[in-house]
């Protein structure tokens, strides 16, 4: 799994961008017991536990390269580019356990994630609640 993130996750120059997503969800297509193995577990296992702090700390300055562009708090800054690659890599494990759904646009989708920690840090009202239930019976069938 190691291997097939090098393959995909390039060492990123700009910030944590759209390929880096793409980079992520081809590793997880191509093995996702492996994707889920190496984020989910890898951190009790001391071969790996190095390794995977190590790619946690590259993603999560690289998303601090891209977001404090964007978000002129530094701390604010600090707090989205950890959260933007952990709900990154979430968001795919979501998807995989759901079953792939709309593989077209799952990439576009996991961004929109992103992109809500992003928006979330540079809002200047953070003033917001979740929408309610409209429909209490689930979606439809």
């Amino acid at each position: 799994m190691c291997a097939r993130l090098d393959a995909h996750v390039e060492e990123p120059v700009g910030g944590f961008t759209d390929a880096s997503i793409d980079g992520l969800l081809q590793a997880a297509v191509e093995s996702p017991a492996g994707f889920r193995l190496l984020f989910q577990h890898a951190l009790r296992e001391p071969e790996f536990k190095e390794r995977i702090e190590k790619f946690r700390a590259d993603i999560t300055a690289a998303a601090y390269l891209q977001i404090s562009a964007f978000v002129p708090d530094e701390a604010l800054a600090r707090w989205a580019a950890q959260l933007a690659p952990v709900v990154a890599i979430e968001a795919i494990i979501a998807w995989l356990d759901a079953g792939q759904p709309d593989p077209a646009n799952a990439a576009a989708r996991v961004r929109q994630s992103v992109m809500g920690v992003i928006g979330a840090a540079a809002a200047s009202d953070a003033d917001c609640s979740l929408p309610g239930l409209a429909n209490t019976e689930g979606p439809a069938q």
